[in-house]
């Protein structure tokens, strides 16, 4: 009976990682759609944050990733020029 119970909360503690996971690359990709971090560390730690989970494109992650990337130049770009 513990080992069911066991099993129960490991499984919901999965669910909710993977609903956090989902959230956070959500809202990175809302963030980079409306700004740029303007300290160049800060963005190189973006870009590369960025590269390393473009890599897994197979995974959801790695979609949101190659997306928030290619936003994130867009937006660098719009924002240079104006």
């Amino acid at each position: 009976m513990f080992r069911c119970a066991e099993r129960f909360v490991l499984s919901v503690i999965a669910e909710s990682s993977l609903r956090a996971v989902s959230q956070y690359w959500h809202m990175m990709t809302m963030a980079t759609c409306v700004m740029v971090p303007v300290n160049p560390v800060v963005l190189t730690y973006l870009r590369l944050h960025l590269r390393r989970y473009g890599m897994l494109s197979t995974a959801e992650e790695g979609k949101f990733a190659v997306f928030c990337a290619k936003v994130c130049l867009l937006t660098q770009r719009l924002s240079i020029s104006q």
